[in-house]
């Protein structure tokens, strides 16, 4: 099984109000390039999220079915090691794709620098690097190997980039439909978002480390911090809205509009996460290291385990 189970969840969430405003401003804020006369693309809350993988899910295993003689019995497990981790009892288990496990883990992240963040400017910080995407499509799929690469490839990068400097990042990933794409050709683009410490200046000049996104995208966002916990409730979160490019008239530019993360593209994030948790895609220097360890021993209280 991809996850164990203790027993049900010990204790509540705490209200995330604050962190849900920020996260609700940043995601309108998403959604401004969408034309006026386009019906917005809601975001889908947490109990709808789920009922969209148990649905990606469902139809995984019918196709399964369908290319082989299997058990009704074999066909319940499959799904059920697939949805293992994923409910809301399980959201101490903080798997990457638990729509719950996103609001824990940057709750927890919170208190941890209540505790031990210095008495330093701390930057609100994104970064972006198209080395990092990987192709997807009908004739292509990815699997948590193909994500390990990528990560031990951004820890190294990171490590290069803010020598001496202390940070604390989460990988996110954003699913990219580029128009006029065929057989579903999608990029899964891994990136960071993050909080550094340290001389804001000094911080955007490490841009140079990296190569910026697709689009014309930058390579290194630096913003002030206003709201600590909302930026941490943004960079936990999962993924819930994709993004559709085209090429502006003037044929340099590109224009972009938020779009629904349909089942194929779904079941490729489940496949890429499949026993990967947030801890894991959490890549920490110095006080950042601290907090983050912190963070994990509490959890591990409340009953997270590492994936088998």
């Amino acid at each position: 099984m991809p996850f164990q189970r203790d027993g049900a969840v010990n204790g509540s969430l705490e209200s995330q109000g604050k962190s849900r405003k920020f996260l609700e401003g940043m995601e309108a804020e998403q959604r401004c390039a969408t034309s006026s006369k386009r019906k917005s693309v809601q975001i889908p809350s947490d109990r709808e999220q789920y009922e969209r993988i148990e649905m990606t899910v469902r139809r995984m295993v019918q196709n399964f079915a369908s290319h082989r003689t299997s058990s009704p019995n074999e066909l319940r497990r499959i799904e059920k090691e697939w949805l293992d981790g994923l409910s809301h009892r399980d959201c101490k288990l903080l798997h990457a794709m638990n729509p719950w496990a996103g609001g824990l883990w940057s709750s927890l992240l919170a208190k941890a620098f209540d505790e031990l963040a210095p008495d330093e400017p701390a930057w609100a910080v994104t970064v972006l690097d198209k080395d990092w995407d990987l192709a997807v499509g009908n004739y292509s799929t990815v699997a948590p190997a193909d994500v390990k690469l990528i990560v031990d490839k951004m820890r190294k990068r990171l490590f290069e980039a803010f020598r001496g400097m202390s940070y604390l990042f989460m990988v996110d990933v954003s699913v990219e439909r580029k128009a006029g794409a065929k057989n579903n050709d999608r990029l899964l683009s891994l990136h960071l978002h993050g909080v550094v410490w340290g001389d804001r200046k000094e911080v955007s000049a490490r841009k140079r480390y990296f190569a910026g996104g697709h689009y014309g995208a930058p390579a290194l966002r630096t913003k002030t911090m206003s709201d600590r916990d909302g930026w941490l409730a943004y960079a936990c979160r999962d993924q819930r809205l994709g993004n559709y490019w085209w090429k502006a008239p003037n044929g340099e530019s590109y224009g972009r509009r938020n779009e629904p993360i349909y089942s194929g593209s779904r079941l490729h994030l489940l496949r890429m996460f499949r026993n990967v948790t947030k801890p894991d895609l959490c890549l920490t220097s110095g006080t950042g290291q601290k907090i983050r360890r912190h963070a994990l021993g509490v959890a591990k209280e409340r009953g997270y385990l590492s994936p088998e």
